[in-house]
């Protein structure tokens, strides 16, 4: 009878050991699908973070896009305003021109009228000769 007894309590050794390896198994299986639980969270955040940097970007893109638009806008107004100011600037040196010459023509016609008095301050002095040739005449 003690071989008998001998063997139970090796099968029930036995079977205490596999049902601690059960056991054992069963909490590493826990313990791994909460891992894996706790690593899929974290790829699910890290794609999540990923994305917003991306569209972050897409829009940091739009913005730089709007600015070089309004930059050309500003640049193409800029030179408009330029062309602008050179023509006012040489429409004012030729009115300047003008101004010169008119007043060239104002001291010739100045000069003109002076030397005109002048003339006829002196015609009256051969007036009266003449009219005292013909009158002698």
């Amino acid at each position: 009878m003690c071989k008998p007894r001998h063997i139970d309590d090796i099968v029930n050794v036995q079977k205490k050991n596999v049902n601690e390896i059960i056991h054992a198994l069963e909490r590493l299986d826990s313990v791994n699908e909460q891992a894996l639980k706790q690593k899929t969270k974290a790829i699910e955040e890290k794609q999540q973070a990923i994305e917003e940097k991306q569209q972050a970007i897409e829009e940091k893109d739009q913005i730089i896009e709007e600015k070089e638009k309004i930059l050309q806008e500003k640049t193409q107004e800029c030179l408009e305003f330029k062309k602008k100011c050179l023509f006012l600037e040489e429409q004012l040196l030729n009115s300047k021109q003008i101004t010169y010459e008119e007043e060239e023509n104002q001291a010739i016609l100045k000069n003109l009228q002076w030397n005109t008095k002048g003339v006829w301050k002196f015609i009256p002095l051969l007036v009266i000769p003449i009219y005292f040739l013909i009158k002698k005449m």
